[in-house]
């Protein structure tokens, strides 16, 4: 077994590498230093089988990419060997499981190993499981290199539950980093500005749109006392209507806001927000002023709209009259006329009001990464 002070220290390199990348990354060399290994790799695995994290000290990056574009993890034999459920959960030489012979026939060495000219030969491996997934540790030799011994694998051993560990914690907090990604690129896909506060106003999230048009003070302002409507006259509703959402005592409220400047004022819902048992506010602050650049498109692909069609209707949702929006397109007022005729009867609105808003309710995504 793995004894001494050695032990305890990659022991304590491990527990360091749970949230430290840097830590991570340089744990293959430290393993492999501690068995005499010329490389080591550390891999997970989804429940599926796919590889999702390759960490090593030794290969190539163009090695790396092909390894990753072939799914060459798939023809290891190897990997095969220390996943078969009687080799779960221990790390041990592998050359009677994989014989040399095997080995050099295997795809893995014929189609990947060999052609970039490496000679890696020899290998400790071994497979754990936690939940969520799986973990590999790969140590290896080069083929003039002595043979892993019973030995080396049984030190390697000795890291399997602190592998374990790592591999189910890293794994986790990888998921959580991945849906928080995925929740702020889906806010920032928002055409409308979002606002997450306290029942004082205090933002805690907020997306693009919203730091954008805070910044611009068309509005909404942010100021040290929270978020604030940039109209004092309209300030204490906005703020009286956020601290009864963070109550939890009223459903929701909804204001205008003008704008400092005129023009059409923004619309906003407050609302609550429950997380953990805990009550935050929802701030949805739409511009009316900020077209939807794909409407046409989005038209003419739900209710089969021509593409003049939708321009017409998509002028109308931008507040032209048909008038307008003939001369807009430069065509007779009739051709208008019967471009809205022919929208009616695609999308089974009832009238010209009804259309407009059913256009205008089509989901929008900002085009502007910015907001």
């Amino acid at each position: 077994m793995w004894i001494g002070l050695d032990s305890v220290a990659i022991a304590d390199e491990i527990y360091e590498a749970l949230a430290d990348d840097q830590a991570f990354a340089a744990l293959p060399s430290r393993i492999a230093a501690q068995v005499g290994g010329r490389s080591c790799a550390l891999m997970t695995y989804a429940p599926d089988g796919a590889l999702q994290s390759l960490t090593f000290n030794y290969f190539t990056p163009e090695m790396i990419d092909f390894y990753w574009a072939t799914q060459m993890y798939r023809h290891d034999p190897w990997y095969q060997a220390a996943a078969q459920p009687r080799a779960l959960n221990r790390a041990a030489a592998m050359g009677e499981a994989v014989t040399p012979d095997a080995y050099l026939k295997s795809k893995f060495y014929n189609g990947f190993i060999r052609p970039f000219g490496d000679d890696t030969f020899h290998c400790v491996a071994g497979m754990v499981t936690f939940a969520g997934g799986s973990g590999g540790l790969g140590l290896h030799r080069a083929m003039g290199d002595r043979v892993f011994t019973e030995g080396d694998g049984a030190r390697v051993q000795a890291l399997i539950p602190h592998l374990r560990l790592l591999f189910q914690v890293r794994t986790a907090l990888a998921k959580a980093e991945q849906r928080l990604q995925l929740a702020e690129a889906a806010m920032n896909a928002q055409q409308q500005a979002v606002f997450v506060t306290d029942e004082t106003g205090r933002p805690l999230q907020m997306n693009r749109r919203a730091e954008t048009l805070a910044r611009a003070g068309a509005g909404v302002r942010l100021t040290r006392q929270g978020l604030r409507a940039s109209d004092p006259a309209t300030d204490a509703r906005l703020a009286d209507a956020i601290s009864e959402a963070g109550k939890g005592t009223r459903r929701g409220a909804a204001l205008t806001l003008p704008r400092p400047s005129g023009g059409p004022p923004l619309r906003a819902v407050v609302a609550p927000l429950t997380i953990s048992e805990r009550t935050r506010v929802l701030v949805l602050v739409d511009d009316p002023a900020d077209h939807d650049e794909d409407l046409s498109d989005k038209l003419a692909r739900v209710y089969g709209l021509t593409v003049a069609e939708a321009a017409t209707v998509a002028a109308l949702v931008a507040d032209r009259t048909p008038q307008e929006a003939a001369a807009q397109r430069g065509v007779s007022l009739p051709t208008v006329r019967t471009q809205i005729q022919q929208a009616l009867a695609k999308t089974g609105a009832r009238g010209l009001s009804e259309l407009v808003r059913l256009a205008a309710s089509l989901p929008r995504i900002a085009r502007d990464p910015e907001g």
